[in-house]
């Protein structure tokens, strides 16, 4: 019944009943499950697990940045190497939209046989910013703020932010949120997870949380 669908890396926006702001992502593989998301105070890490450094190196698979705060800006989450020219150019000032617009249409799809999607995901008080870069091209879509509301896009199946909006989203806290995507209703049924980390700002206090 669960585990059935594989959707690749996911990243989630969402706002609570109250407006606060919150971001997800969500890591899987069906290559190499040896991984781990390690946490600072504003950012997350994904990297290879104590003794895999190694076969993360022959597999390519370098650490990557995937969810990080942008003081007096929001939340960004993505899924590779995209990540810090998004967060420098929206830390700079620049519109949000036409940053992760112009860095995906750069970078492209990954280069790999199966040409992954980069994804790539923005909220802030006021808007969610969702993108993604496959072979067909560049797709940004901005969403204005809805209290109990949220998006979510992932590498490979769920692929239309569109279609995977949730019309009732809430969290008590920032542990919610990770729960909630790594395994919770609607999530559980994506296979092979290895963890999730999220990050909220709530009373403009940024926390961040993982779940494995």
């Amino acid at each position: 019944m669960y585990d059935s669908e594989y959707v690749g890396r996911l990243l989630l926006l969402g706002y609570s009943t109250r407006g606060e702001v919150a971001a997800a992502y969500r890591l899987a593989s069906r290559s190499f499950p040896h991984r781990r998301i390690a946490l600072t105070e504003d950012i997350a890490t994904v990297c290879p697990k104590p003794g895999f450094e190694l076969e993360a190196v022959l597999k390519n698979l370098t650490p990557y940045y995937c969810l990080g705060f942008i003081k007096g800006r929001g939340v960004l989450a993505a899924n590779g190497r995209h990540f810090p020219q998004i967060f420098f150019q929206i830390s700079s000032g620049r519109n949000p939209e036409r940053s992760i617009f112009e860095v995906l249409e750069s970078f492209g799809p990954e280069a790999d046989e199966l040409l992954t999607p980069r994804v790539c995901g923005f909220i802030s008080g006021s808007s969610a910013v969702v993108g993604i870069v496959s072979k067909e091209g560049v797709t940004v879509r901005e969403y204005p703020e809805q209290p109990s509301w949220a998006v979510y896009v992932s590498t490979y199946g769920k692929t239309n932010p569109d279609r995977n909006v949730i019309r009732d989203f809430d969290f008590s806290s920032v542990y919610d949120v990770a729960s909630r995507v790594h395994g919770g209703p609607g999530f559980r049924r994506f296979s092979n997870r290895i963890c999730t980390v999220a990050g909220t700002i709530v009373k403009n206090r940024f926390t961040l949380a993982s779940q494995a």
